[in-house]
Parts: structure tokens; C-alpha cells; sequence
């Protein structure tokens, strides 16, 4: 683990990611509360669900019932962007626990997902059901979907008032539910106009609410195209013949490929389009279970012509003998069901195909295959050298980047938690974590690496009992080998219990705006802004006097600004913090 950044993801997963992490999509009423059940969708990828909360309201508008997920759920850890989670109400069984599908269905009385109080019932006058995160004794706000009218001066009232989060109507019925419907940008999931309450018989249990929802959040799912063969040569059929090529795509196992598009073009005007049609990506078979497999789009040349029902090879194909990949200079991509690229490859010199960005491929003519090595996920440029080909299995060399893509500090009273997440690690022996004060730097502890992998890895550690003040924090990552490397900087200040509250910014990584709140708990002056890897001021978002006890929405609009890390900075009268964020094309 030679290097240690910050991954810059290139795929449409992270290129269409949302404002909030997960969502209320969907609640229904009934007469009783058994049958209810509560859907989320989750919109950022490597979500961890453990301790957050589910709650609901009173008709007289008091909180009603809280449902906690459970921390030490294995469900809940690394939760995909566009995953649905339904929540049957009154239920100690879970009916699919497994997200191999997209969806899973669970119990809200089952013991090992979840832990209860109160009573959560869905009633028809008036009623909403907000999500908060684990941070603290109550958590964070971060969505809520409700209707009818909250009584003034209520918690219902309180919660409602909290962006992001939209009003679906008025007055509920037995067997209706609100939801969200043709949401196809970010700030959807949070606009009334977008939100509405559906008759009875139209609830949309475990699926999308509508085809603009399906198309929009599917496009979340990470796919790329990851290997293609061209003019066969030894690799499949006789050299110059076309037999055996292919385009091999990867994702994440289970994504139904319904709507998505193969489309090879030499770019001067021949072009032939593979609708996908019911075909999925299937698990690689690798001993190491990373949740990520393939699908295979081959000529009839190729193995297991005309195999559609998803081997155990991970490899599905079908033929079209008449067409072939261009050699020399051409194009491959791959369209969603709206028509949008969602990934190319343009190769060749020149590059002649107008609007596409050079993926490095170089020259295909000849026997061979290129692919991502190296890498298993795309970065702007890939390796271009002709290797043997490898459809449905991970391409030689194949590994993850060395990168860090998230680390945060959360302050819990004197104490603070360390989170960080690496895309893989090679040759990794672990992460001293480091702290300065008023001095210079120390070493806090060593939390053991996991050698090399190519699976994302989750880290935590708490140092406790700090004394008021300002705290930076950073980790200094150790090879094998002996050489390290430091990650950038987060800092907190241990103050008064209570003097402020800061959330989360979402979504991180995030493409074009950023969003967060902050309160405080006594009136001061207080400055938040925002700077560049380099310590340089980017810009400020709030400078003045804020006032207590009332949460003030922030927004980092970074529509063309480079893509990088970042840090927020908030310096108040009592108290100082920051956050990490990275900003992504």
C-alpha cells in the first residue's frame, strides 16, 4: 500500500448521487398496524445503517415509536446505492434478508436487525416518519416523509419543519400510501411536489415508486464496461475472423440489466445497439465474495454461445454474428434505459469518435484484450496493453486502486470516534492513528491493516478522555515493507457538552453541491468556510452571528470547482470542527 489518497470514482454510481444518503420512499396506513410497513432507499454507496433510527408521530403530534437498527447487524454494514430496505411493521420474522436482489424484507419486531420502543403505527389524519442518523443520543435529521397537517408547536411539527423532507398530502386512508414519485434529480426527494399520497391497491412494495424513480436510482448502481476483445485472434476464434469477441461488463451482483444498452460504433456512422433485455450480472465464482461479478456480451464464437441462464461461470452471452467490434479506431458504450452514456470506451489514434473521452486503450487491431488492470473499478485512464482475455472472471492483476475514500471524526462529549473506509490495500501491516494538541504529534493506538485485498475495509477507533480544546487527528499508513504514508487531517474541539451540533454533509463524495446544518447552544459568532487540499480558502458559507438553539442549512455549491478533497471548517466563540469531504467529476 504504497500511496494512500482519495479514489475519484469516474462511474455514474457516484456521478448521480443524491443530496441525502437514504430516503423515506414509501409508508403505507392500514386500519391496524400489522400489514404497515415503511420503505427506504438507500442513494449513496457504503452506507452503514447500524444505529440509525426510524421514528414516527402521534395524531396529537408527540413522538410515537423508534426503531434503532442494529449496530452489530451484518445487513446494515456497506449498504449499495439503490438498494430498497421494507420494514414490515409487527413483524418478529424477516422474509429476505438478502440484497442480492436490489431488496430485502424485514421484521420490525426481529430481534437481530432491530430493537424497539414504543408503539409505530402509521395513522390516517396526520403522521410522518423521519430518519435520523447514529451520531449522538438522538441523532441527526436526515429525512422525512409525512402528511397531513402537524400540530403547532409539536415534535411532529418540529421534524416536518427539518429539510430535507416533503409533505406527501393531507388525511391517509386505510390501504393508501405516500410516497415519491418521478423523482429524476436530487432535490426531488425533498420537494412536495414530488411527494403524494396514493389511493388504496398502489402501494409499490420492494420496487421502485414509478419508471422515473427506477430509471434515475438504477442509474446509481456502479456498472462499467471492464474488458474488450477485438478481432480474436488466439484468444477465441482464428485471428482477423471476429469470432470470440466481446464486451464484458461488471457490477454489482444482481443488477437487472433490463433497459441498459451495448452500443459499438466505429464513428463514422456504423453502429449496432444490444438491447440487454433480461439479463443480470452474476456472481464471479472467486473464492473472495465481493459482491461484484459480471456479464458477458460475446459473438457465437465465444464460450457458452447463446447461454442466457446465469451459469455458474459467471458468464452470460448471446450472438449477433453479423456484427463485430470495429478494429483500429472505434467505440464502445453503455446506455441506460434514458438513453445517457453511462460508460465508454473510445479507442484508437487518432481518436475520431466527437464528444467521447479517451479511455488510453490504444490500438485494438490485432489478437488480444484490453481491460482494467490494475484496477478494478475505472479511472480515466486504463491500461491499454494487450493481455489475454479473461470474460466473466476478474482481468489479470485486477485490483483495487490504493486509495482512502472516507475518514471522519465524531465528537461524543470528551471522547471522539475515528471512522475510515479504503477502496483496497496492498501490502498493508495497519494505521497508526496520530493526534496533536497544543504539541507536537502522538501516537494514539495501531489498528491492524488487512494485508491485500481488493474488498472495501471499514475502520473505527475511539480516543477517549480528551481535555477541552482543539484536537487534529490523521493516520499514518504502514507497508509491510516498512514505508507509510500519512492521510489528510480532521479536526475537532472538545468543548462544552452541548455547545454545538454539526451534521454530517451529504453526499460525500458528492458531484455538484454539498449540504450540512449547524446549530449552537449559545448565541455567538460563528464562521464556516470551506478549503482546498492545499489549505487554501475556497469559500465562505456563513460569517455572522448565529443564534442559539435554531439549525441553520449550509450548502457548498462546488459546480466547477476541481475534484479533490476538501475540508469544512466551523470556528465558533466556544468551539471549533471540521469535516472531510471530496469532490468528484
Amino acid at each position: 500500500m504504497k500511496r494512500m489518497g482519495w479514489l475519484l470514482l469516474s462511474t455514474v454510481a457516484v456521478l448521480t448521487a443524491h443530496a441525502q444518503a437514504v430516503v423515506v420512499n414509501e409508508y403505507l396506513n392500514q386500519s391496524s398496524s400489522t400489514g404497515e410497513f415503511v420503505e427506504l432507499k438507500v442513494l449513496a454507496d457504503g452506507l452503514e445503517l447500524g444505529g440509525y433510527r426510524l421514528r414516527d408521530f402521534t395524531g396529537s403530534g408527540s413522538l410515537g415509536g423508534t426503531i434503532t437498527f442494529s449496530a452489530a447487524a451484518p445487513l446494515w454494514q456497506n449498504v449499495r446505492a439503490g438498494y430498497l430496505i421494507v420494514i414490515e411493521m409487527n413483524q418478529g420474522t424477516s422474509a429476505d434478508v438478502d440484497f442480492s436482489d436490489g431488496v430485502v424484507v424485514v421484521g420490525e419486531e426481529d430481534a437481530a436487525l432491530f430493537s424497539a420502543t414504543g408503539s409505530f403505527t402509521i395513522l390516517a389524519g396526520a403522521d410522518g416518519v423521519q430518519l435520523l442518523d447514529a451520531q449522538g443520543a438522538t441523532g441527526n435529521h436526515v429525512h422525512i416523509l409525512y402528511h397531513g397537517t402537524p400540530d403547532p408547536g409539536s415534535a411532529f411539527e418540529a421534524a416536518a419543519a427539518t429539510s430535507p423532507g416533503a409533505r406527501a398530502g393531507g388525511a391517509l386512508g386505510s390501504g393508501e400510501v405516500a410516497r415519491f414519485v418521478n423523482t429524476d434529480e436530487q432535490a426531488d426527494f425533498g420537494d412536495d411536489d414530488h411527494a403524494v399520497n396514493s389511493g388504496a391497491g398502489t402501494a409499490t412494495q420492494g420496487a421502485p415508486n414509478d419508471a422515473v424513480q427506477a430509471a434515475y436510482c438504477a442509474a446509481l448502481l456502479p456498472l462499467w464496461i471492464n474488458e474488450v476483445l477485438s478481432d480474436a485472434g488466439s484468444d477465441g476464434g482464428p485471428l482477423g475472423t471476429d469470432q470470440g469477441e466481446f464486451v464484458e461488463l461488471a457490477g454489482p451482483v444482481g443488477l437487472a440489466l433490463g433497459g441498459y444498452e451495448i452500443e459499438i460504433t466505429n464513428c463514422t456512422g456504423t453502429t449496432y445497439t444490444h438491447p440487454l433485455g433480461p439479463f443480470a450480472i452474476v456472481d464471479d465464482g472467486a473464492a473472495a465474495d465481493d459482491g461484484f461479478g459480471f456479464f458477458v456480451l460475446a459473438d457465437q464464437g465465444a464460450p457458452d454461445p447463446g447461454d442466457q441462464d446465469l451459469p455458474a461461470d459467471g458468464i452470460d452471452t448471446f450472438g449477433e454474428a453479423s456484427e463485430h467490434i470495429p478494429d483500429g479506431t472505434g467505440a464502445v458504450l453503455l446506455r441506460n434505459s434514458a438513453g445517457d452514456v453511462v460508460f465508454a470506451y473510445a479507442y484508437g489514434a487518432p481518436l475520431t469518435c466527437p464528444g467521447l473521452a479517451h479511455r488510453g486503450l490504444g490500438d485494438l487491431a490485432g489478437p488480444g484484450s484490453v481491460g482494467f488492470v490494475g484496477a478494478s473499478k475505472p479511472a480515466e485512464d486504463a491500461d491499454g496493453t494487450p493481455m489475454v482475455s479473461s470474460p466473466g472472471v476478474e482481468n489479470a492483476g485486477q485490483q483495487l486502486p490504493v486509495e482512502l475514500i472516507a475518514f471522519e471524526a465524531l465528537l461524543d462529549g470528551a471522547a471522539v470516534l475515528l471512522r475510515w473506509e479504503t477502496a483496497s490495500e496492498t501490502n498493508n501491516a495497519g494505521f497508526e492513528v496520530q493526534r496533536r494538541g497544543t504539541g507536537a504529534w502522538r501516537a494514539e493506538g495501531v489498528v491492524e491493516g488487512q494485508g491485500t485485498t481488493s474488498e472495501a475495509q471499514h475502520y473505527r477507533f475511539t480516543v477517549a478522555g480528551l481535555p477541552p480544546g482543539q484536537h487534529v487527528f490523521r493516520l499514518k499508513q504502514i507497508d509491510y515493507d516498512g514505508t507509510f504514508a500519512y492521510s489528510p487531517v480532521v479536526e475537532v474541539a472538545v468543548g462544552v457538552p452541548g455547545a454545538f451540533q454539526l451534521s454530517n454533509p451529504y453526499p460525500n463524495p458528492f458531484a455538484g453541491r454539498l449540504h450540512f446544518s449547524l446549530g449552537v447552544a449559545r448565541a455567538q459568532p460563528v464562521e464556516v468556510a470551506v478549503f482546498d487540499a492545499a489549505g487554501r480558502r475556497v469559500a465562505t458559507l456563513f460569517d455572522g452571528p448565529m443564534a442559539a438553539g435554531q439549525a441553520q442549512a449550509l450548502t457548498f455549491d462546488a459546480r466547477g470547482a476541481p475534484p479533490g478533497l476538501y475540508l469544512i471548517r466551523v470556528r465558533g466563540a466556544y468551539f471549533l470542527a471540521s469535516r472531510a469531504v471530496v469532490r468528484i467529476r
